[in-house]
């Protein structure tokens, strides 16, 4: 007998486990915001450390425009 056949086969959901260690790991980081949890670059960005926020050149030209007139 061998060691799988002394286990029934127990679906495994990858993607699931992944998510499930991700928000782990961002509800620590939440709680213990002073200590430094390492992330990779795709949890850093599913965590939206690289999000875009800046205005646009358009808006700056913009903006500037009203403020010289």
């Amino acid at each position: 007998m061998t060691d799988q056949d002394e286990f029934p086969d127990i679906p495994f959901d990858f993607v699931q486990e992944e998510n499930i260690a991700f928000l782990e790991k961002m509800t620590d980081a939440s709680e213990f915001p002073f200590i430094g949890i390492e992330c990779d670059p795709e949890e850093a960005e599913r965590a939206g450390a690289f999000s875009e926020d800046a205005i646009s050149e358009a808006d700056v030209i913009a903006s500037m425009l009203e403020i010289a007139s």
